[in-house]
């Protein structure tokens, strides 16, 4: 699955087959998507630039938004929690918690500060860990947002896609660094760029291990 910056969601079977989902489809939309999730019964979760997002079922798209309690917000990332809710990074409103029924608030941007969420990750040590908008990496304790990384990351610098890879690693993506982090302890794993046009779009991870960083129209190993 790969969400299209322009139009609507394109799904590659493993055959090399493509499709192209729409709104004719069942999306809410044919605009811009900002992230595509699989979760582990099967169900494909997709954020629109418009607002709202998406839950595609094998039979059918569920759309969730302003009727519960999303409001009109863009959504460029959630995560699974581990009692079958979510959290979603809400682009404006704060960190959401919806349950299938209905989304609540779980942590507001950042006081006296622009922050906007931009990306949110539940890692298997069950640490939530937010990537903001001029605020650099947060983590969540106990409804607190907490600075991480600050000593590697330039004042007010943003923080837009997070990843763990299959060794527990949190791979942090940013406008001038890519982080690793192992246990709490975060490096650079490349220099810091001068300008701010590093900003990885996302991370994934091959069969064996390694780790592929795309930023916009290239792929790096």
């Amino acid at each position: 699955w790969m969400g299209s910056v322009d139009s609507g969601v394109y799904r590659i079977k493993p055959d090399g087959t493509v499709k192209h989902l729409l709104k004719a489809d069942g999306l809410p939309h044919s605009g811009g998507i900002r992230f595509v999730h699989a979760d582990a019964h099967g169900g494909i979760w997709i954020g629109g630039g418009v607002g709202g997002f998406t839950r595609l079922r094998p039979a059918r798209f569920r759309f969730v938004g302003e009727m519960e309690g999303l409001g009109d917000r863009e959504v460029p990332s959630l995560t699974p929690l581990g009692d079958g809710r979510i959290l979603i990074a809400s682009y404006g409103k704060g960190l959401l918690t919806f349950d299938g029924v209905a989304a609540t608030v779980t942590a507001s941007p950042v006081p006296d500060s622009s922050a906007y969420f931009r990306a949110v990750l539940r890692t298997r040590d069950n640490t939530i860990w937010v990537g903001s908008n001029n605020a650099g990496l947060l983590r969540l304790e106990g409804g607190t947002l907490v600075p991480a990384a600050h000593d590697l990351l330039a004042p007010g610098e943003s923080v837009t896609t997070l990843f763990e890879d299959s060794r527990g690693r949190l791979w942090v993506g940013s406008e001038r660094n890519i982080l690793i982090g192992e246990r709490g302890v975060f490096r650079r794993a490349v220099a810091p760029r001068a300008r701010r046009d590093l900003r990885p779009t996302f991370f994934a991870e091959r069969r064996d291990g390694t780790v592929v960083i795309a930023r916009h129209h290239e792929v790096h190993l």
